[in-house]
């Protein structure tokens, strides 16, 4: 922020979102494929992806991180 970069994601529809990350290196086969954290560190990579609950995740976006 100290350099006017920013510091949040665009509000884009989820639907968009997920548009763009099918055309992602990682999409294999028409599957796409998330690294995801497990630890500070530790990442996992996985097709098992339930589609809904990455639309809901996605367009929850910031509300997610509220307490």
């Amino acid at each position: 922020a100290a350099l006017g970069l920013p510091v949040r994601a665009p509000e884009l529809p989820a639907t968009d979102v997920i548009a763009a990350m099918g055309m992602d290196k990682k999409v294999v086969s028409g599957r796409l494929r998330l690294v995801l954290a497990t630890a500070i560190g530790q990442v996992t990579t996985t097709e098992d992806i339930d589609g809904n609950a990455l639309l809901d995740t996605l367009a929850a976006g910031e509300r997610l991180c509220d307490s």
